[in-house]
C-alpha cells in the first residue's frame, strides 16, 4: 500500500494497493540435434503434444519457417525426425500453432 491522496472531507489520508500479476505459460521443449551418418536426428520430448518442427534458412527477423514434411516417430519418451543434410545451412524450431 501507499498513500495517493488526501480526503480533506473526513483528514485522512487514502491509501492505494496495485496488484500486478505476470502470467506466463510452460517453458518451451528443448530441441537437441545430433549427427546420423549424412543426416541429423532432431528430438524433443514427448511431452510437447501440438508442437511441429520447422526449418528456415535464415533467422532474419521475415524468415520463412516452413513445416517439415518428414512425420516424426517416438519411443513414448523423445519424439524425433530423421532430416538429411541438404549443404546449406539450415535453423530448425519447434513450433506450436
Amino acid at each position: 500500500m501507499y498513500p495517493s491522496d488526501f480526503d480533506p472531507d473526513f483528514g485522512l489520508g487514502i491509501w492505494s494497493t496495485q496488484i500486478t500479476e505476470l502470467l506466463t505459460g510452460p517453458p518451451s521443449p528443448l530441441l537437441s540435434i545430433a549427427l546420423a551418418g549424412n543426416n541429423v536426428m532432431l528430438s524433443w520430448s514427448n511431452s510437447a503434444a501440438g508442437y511441429q518442427l520447422q526449418s528456415s534458412t535464415n533467422l532474419i527477423a521475415a524468415a520463412t519457417w516452413s513445416t517439415l514434411a518428414q512425420t516424426p516417430v517416438t519411443n513414448g519418451v523423445l519424439v524425433s525426425s530423421l532430416v538429411q543434410i541438404s549443404g546449406r545451412q539450415q535453423f530448425f524450431r519447434l513450433f506450436h500453432p
